[in-house]
């Protein structure tokens, strides 16, 4: 850690006039990929593997990265980089809230590269609260891909100290980010405006809240930013709201949405769990703000000891739209949700009641 800080200082006094092209922008995404965690000094093969996509869940056990993120520009080469995964669930299961954020600075280098370094802090509330403070160090590249759309992938160093609470642990993670500018970039000509058709292509980041209602086996309520989507504890038993989502044009006022997520876990066994989910549906425009949109869900759960399987399910969604700048828009959704369940594996039918907020940005616009 102190080779990275004397890198980054020895950078900044040394940087070329080809950074400050780099200027950085006030950005939102989100990231995932794999991570490591590893007890420290523990001198054994305990560590847990996740591939998380986007990042921010164990499976509700514990949170490998943050998955949203945010880049604000301070000045020249440098920007402030705050990052949260959040999940709250009602009553307790197994964890009540588990908070996983940070604050790093990021230094613009040549050619795209970048490097960061801040801290963290980790909540859990469980049968009793901890935080745990630790420390960031990462190197990645940038870049800017479609419209006010970039994407970087970066290599990340965790450390966690020891508290009374809590085992000092460190988290190796590669991850791959998609981010957003929302900054207003230069003003079309006038002459190249034309009207905005009911839907273009776009992708969309969301997250927000969900009461669960688990057929003979009592309610839950759970709040996930971004959304925790089948990564949470929760999320095993009925997806949740899906973190990513595609929205793709078909004719008129029809688009077909797709949301998803990734979440594996493996750890000394190997044991491994893996929940994901695919939710296609139609989204129809009734005006240039309202629509509603019905669709199919597709719950995949995996683990060791047990098959493949695909629990099927069903959601309708209201929903308004807004411009936030002429590449970006923001929703807000009212959902109602249907899953059938899978006794063999412990797995009731369920059905949820929601709200979410999303970004929805147009790349090819």
């Amino acid at each position: 850690m102190r080779r990275l800080v004397f890198v980054l200082l020895v950078s900044a006094a040394a940087l070329p006039a080809r950074a400050s092209a780099q200027a950085w922008h006030l950005e939102v995404g989100l990231r995932g990929g794999f991570v490591r965690l590893k007890p420290a000094g523990t001198g054994q093969a305990d560590q847990v593997d996740l591939l998380d996509l986007p990042g921010g869940d164990y499976l509700g056990q514990v949170q490998g990265q943050t998955g949203l993120f945010v880049t604000i520009p301070v000045a020249g080469p440098l920007a402030l980089e705050p990052s949260l995964s959040l999940q709250q669930n009602t009553p307790t299961l197994i964890v009540g809230t588990m908070l996983l954020a940070g604050l790093r600075a990021d230094l613009a280098l040549p050619y795209g590269f970048f490097a960061g370094l801040g801290g963290l802090v980790r909540y859990r509330d469980a049968t009793q609260s901890a935080t745990q403070p630790g420390i960031q160090g990462a190197v990645g590249w940038r870049v800017q891909v479609l419209g006010p759309v970039s994407v970087r992938a970066e290599a990340q160093f965790n450390a966690y100290r020891r508290t009374s609470q809590t085992f000092p642990y460190d988290a190796y993670a590669v991850a791959l980010g998609v981010s957003t500018r929302l900054d207003d970039p230069a003003p079309r000509p006038a002459g190249r405006r034309r009207p905005r058709p009911d839907w273009e292509p776009m992708v969309g980041l969301a997250g927000g809240y969900a009461h669960l209602h688990f057929v003979g086996a009592g309610d839950l309520a759970v709040f996930t930013v971004p959304g925790g989507g089948t990564g949470s504890l929760a999320g095993i038993f009925a997806p949740g709201v899906p973190p990513f989502f595609l929205v793709v044009p078909a004719f008129g006022p029809l688009a077909v949405e797709v949301g998803t997520d990734a979440h594996r876990a493996q750890s000394a066994g190997p044991n491994t769990v893996f929940s994901g989910q695919v939710s296609p549906r139609l989204d129809l425009s009734l005006s240039p703000h309202w629509y509603v949109a019905a669709g199919a869900r597709a719950h995949v759960l995996a683990g060791t000891g047990k098959p493949v399987v695909v629990v099927p399910g069903a959601a309708l969604a209201a929903g308004w739209r807004t411009d936030v700048t002429p590449d970006v828009m923001m929703r807000a959704e009212l959902f109602y949700s249907m899953d059938h369940g899978r006794s063999d594996f412990g797995i009731d039918p369920a059905n949820a009641l929601g709200f979410s907020l999303g970004l929805m940005v147009a790349p090819l616009r």
